[in-house]
């Protein structure tokens, strides 16, 4: 038996050690579901924390319907989340100030559910305040009439700060639905993507009607419009958008509009070299869109099917590949579980959610994948409570910087040294069966592996590592002491790093 002295040091090296590394966590979390309404009804979480989808029934006030966006802190603990009206602080519970993120109108018949705007709100952190973020949201007021359809657009382009030191911690909304633009925007759509520095942020904003993109930058020093760039041939309105996990492209589709993608540079926030699929699929129609951890792959939904496109191919148009067919499972009738929105997840994969109100998500296990070889697994994960198509806006908090790139004013050379050819594992030393936090440099190559040795050299666990992510949690295994190794390696990189496991008994 170790002494009450012994248990105390341990505890107090274990407590004292930096257990988080920056940027673990943000974007793990995934807040979908209702507010409590019956049977069936209530907030569904899924957790890749663990590099896995763990769920939970969550009981909580505020709905998710298409506008969806949520932060965590380092520790991979929610901050807040938003629906596009309320915000709701980590506690579920109404963040001061937080209800009515939509300027002057008053959308009562769909305050309950949240706002139907597709990727009508994103979060993004402050670069100058770590405490500080700001939430950009759009909300659909003006009624266009076309001879073919008709629908709402937004007017304009609004922002609502919160300050996570008020409140006692849970945050408070200030300066509230400020008015950054005034102009009509196609639906939702809202997508954010890391500045070259890998510290400021691009925010583009589609505008209506004029195949025409508003780009802001924000630093430290605020929100400011840089310009904005005409091109593409966008035509209609819902649509799900994404830039690649490089960040060196962006695509947009529908069914109706088609696909869209466009190179973009991190560095001046422009975008060239256009191409354009339509017709996809003459029966179907759908607005589901998502990129390959390897950024080389796009994955488009049209209910009934999925399908898939190759960057690398010749001919995007000729590199179209059928993966996947609706097998007709109804979760109750009539609610089928058909191909809505597309998610790359913290874990590689790519989630699809359903159409209609169902307990099910599908999943393309190998996304990186020619063909049929991604495996789509539908019904892959079943989550406890309804979820209307409902997914996170997250951009890609771990982008880092274009080393070397004239608009990397951030990044110090001796840093990046660092980084590159080290892994730093905390708390170090660890307790058995607690967790293990690795941070490591952005793997560029998929195929990347962690693996955990014995001080024999036997291997005692290994897991599959995000080729974009830089940080990964592991749980130590029960009743594990002694010395181990870390290994992390891929065909580019290979690092390791010795740690003390401590078993109190």
């Amino acid at each position: 038996m170790k002494s009450q002295s012994t248990f105390f040091i341990i505890v107090v090296i274990f407590l004292s050690l930096n257990v988080c590394s920056k940027g673990q966590g943000i974007s793990n979390l995934w807040n979908m579901g209702y507010d409590e309404n019956g049977a069936g009804f209530g907030g569904s979480d899924v957790n890749f924390f663990y590099n896995r989808p763990d769920t939970s029934r969550v009981h909580r006030w505020i709905s998710f319907e298409f506008a969806n966006a949520n932060i965590c802190d380092s520790t991979g603990q929610l901050l807040f989340c938003t629906n596009g009206f309320d915000v709701a602080d980590r506690n579920s519970n109404a963040m001061p100030n937080g209800h009515g993120l939509f300027g002057s109108s008053n959308p009562s018949g769909w305050v309950r559910f949240g706002s139907p705007e597709l990727q009508g709100a994103i979060i993004l952190p402050d670069p100058g305040n770590p405490n500080h973020f700001y939430i950009y949201h759009v909300l659909s007021e003006l009624y266009i009439n076309f001879p073919a359809y008709a629908a709402l657009f937004p007017e304009a382009l609004y922002s609502s700060e919160v300050d996570m030191t008020l409140n006692g911690g849970l945050g408070d909304i200030v300066n509230k639905n400020t008015v950054i633009l005034q102009d009509t925007l196609y639906t939702g759509q809202l997508m954010a993507c890391k500045h070259a520095n890998g510290r400021d942020w691009w925010l583009i904003v589609p505008e209506f009607g004029r195949g025409s993109y508003y780009r802001f930058l924000l630093t430290a020093a605020g929100l400011q419009l840089i310009g904005t760039q005409q091109i593409g041939l966008r035509h209609r309105s819902y649509g799900q958008t994404a830039f690649s996990q490089d960040g060196n492209y962006y695509a947009y589709f529908n069914s109706y509009s088609g696909l869209e993608v466009f190179r973009f540079d991190r560095c001046s926030g422009t975008f060239s070299d256009p191409q354009f699929l339509g017709n996809i699929d003459t029966v179907q129609s759908g607005f589901g869109l998502a990129f390959s951890p390897d950024s080389k792959k796009i994955y488009l939904s049209l209910g009934l099917f999925i399908y898939q496109l190759d960057l690398d191919a010749t001919s995007l148009a000729a590199s179209k590949k059928l993966v996947g067919i609706w097998d007709g499972y109804y979760d109750r009738y009539p609610f089928g579980t058909m191909f809505g929105l597309l998610k790359l997840a913290p874990d590689g994969k790519i989630y699809i959610s359903t159409g209609n109100s169902t307990h099910y998500l599908h999943c393309i296990e190998n996304p990186d994948i020619i063909g049929v070889g991604c495996n789509l697994v539908q019904r892959a994960v079943k989550l406890p409570t309804w979820n209307f198509n409902s997914f996170p806006n997250h951009p890609n908090y771990f982008l880092g910087p274009v080393i070397g790139s004239v608009c990397d004013t951030v990044t110090k050379i001796a840093d990046f040294e660092i980084k590159k050819n080290a892994i730093k594992a905390s708390p170090n030393p660890a307790l058995s069966n607690s967790v293990l936090t690795i941070q490591y440099p952005t793997l560029e190559n998929s195929g990347a592996k962690l693996q955990l040795y014995d001080v024999n050299g036997k291997l005692v666990l290994e897991e599959i590592l995000p080729p974009w992510s830089q940080v990964h949690n592991l749980r130590i295994p029960v009743n594990s002491e002694g010395m181990f190794m870390v290994r992390i390696f891929s065909d580019k990189y290979e690092s390791s790093s010795k740690i003390f496991i401590l078993s109190i008994e």
